[in-house]
């Protein structure tokens, strides 16, 4: 099967949530068919197109950048379509579907992320599309959290609109993948399938820090994981450094500058891009997953899991991966909530050491890439 891939990220490499999850799926569906990937990238990432060739038999990109995408945001506050949306408007992806279409013989649009859901419609072409989360969900919850008065009008302005969007997908397309169960009771529409990540993680030989590690990881930029980390710094970090001088924080991914301006702490270290995340968790003592809001799945947690770390979450981050407080996971909300669970895991072996194992049972029942991917495919192979 020749299969057309749009996709409103680059794939590889694959550090992130959003690349994780479309590198693994294009990866596995390569070995039975072919694929013709077209994707927006940045210009900084050209240096990263050839590592796809393995795996994909045409690659075509689109340019983009930030000034492109807010431009776009704000002409579409002022039409229907979801904001989310019509900030990846592009004639120039149109053009490039339609000349693919029309040069090769494409069995099967595979579209990547509701953004990319108007390039592949109405286009007397099965379709399918893979939305991850739903981005309806993720702005109601983050309606809660949001104090800025513009965030939060923009926030009910594109709830509505993504909702409706949303739930009129199984129109145009013969499936709709999301990856939890949250996300397809919420949208409660047709034609939906979950598919779960998987994940895989390095154990590594692990030496006793000097300094007790606390440690988070994630794209600084994901609204989520900058409300998290910033609420844990304000209410939590501040009192638990106060008192004890034994112990640091390492915030791990990219967008590190957004911190740097707000987190002046001489216990907490602030790193960028790392290419080896497993290597650099593997020396944390505890990954801190702090999320609020959001949907889908906390990756934080099952990667954490796979490199046998234990894990201290909110219980809305547990509630997407089978977290259990005590036998995954420690789940906590308040301020003293977190710091009893951290104390907890440092100054009580055998609960560490039973979450940890608790950590790698969940992974190994739920979150198996071939066993996911096996689902995808006879999916995939079935739509017509």
């Amino acid at each position: 099967m020749n299969i057309l891939v749009i996709s409103p990220v680059l794939p590889y490499p694959p550090v992130d949530g959003d690349r994780l999850r479309i590198y693994n799926f294009l990866k596995y569906l390569s070995k039975w068919n072919k694929i013709y990937l077209l994707s927006f990238i940045y210009k900084s990432e050209e240096k990263n197109v050839d590592y796809l060739n393995k795996i994909c038999s045409l690659i075509k990109i689109v340019y983009i950048d930030k000034n492109h995408i807010l431009f776009n945001a704000l002409k579409s506050i002022f039409s229907s379509i979801p904001i989310n949306i019509g900030a990846y408007t592009s004639q120039e992806m149109k053009n490039k579907v339609d000349e693919i279409l029309k040069q090769e013989k494409i069995d099967l649009i595979y579209a990547y992320r509701i953004r990319c859901a108007p390039y592949a419609a109405n286009k007397n072409i099965p379709a399918v599309i893979d939305i991850v989360d739903s981005m309806a969900l993720v702005n109601k919850r983050r309606d809660e959290f949001e104090n800025d008065l513009f965030r939060k009008l923009y926030i009910k302005i594109d709830y509505t609109r993504l909702l409706n969007y949303e739930k009129n997908l199984y129109k145009f397309f013969r499936k709709i993948f999301v990856n939890s169960e949250d996300d397809e009771k919420f949208l409660n529409t047709q034609n939906m399938e979950v598919i779960a990540n998987g994940v895989a993680g390095k154990i590594y030989t692990k030496h006793k820090n000097k300094i007790w590690t606390i440690g988070f990881f994630g794209n600084i930029e994901y609204g989520p994981n900058y409300d998290g980390i910033i609420f844990f710094y304000k209410n939590i970090w501040k009192k638990i450094s106060e008192f004890d001088k034994n112990i640091r924080l390492v915030i791990a991914g990219d967008q590190k500058n957004k911190l740097k301006d707000i987190i002046k702490d001489k216990s907490i270290e602030i790193k960028g891009y790392i290419e080896d995340i497993d290597k650099e968790i593997s020396k944390w003592d505890i990954s801190l997953v702090p999320v609020r809001y959001g949907a889908g799945r906390q990756n934080k947690i099952l990667k954490s899991w796979a490199c046998g770390i234990p894990v201290v979450a909110t219980k809305f981050a547990a509630m997407g991966v089978y977290g259990k407080n005590e036998y995954n996971l420690l789940i906590a909300d308040k301020e003293e909530e977190f710091i009893n669970a951290i104390y907890q895991i440092k100054n009580n072996k055998r609960l560490k050491e039973k979450i940890i194992k608790g950590g790698f049972l969940t992974v190994k029942k739920y979150f198996n890439w071939e066993k996911n991917l096996k689902k995808l495919k006879e999916i995939i192979r079935k739509v017509k």
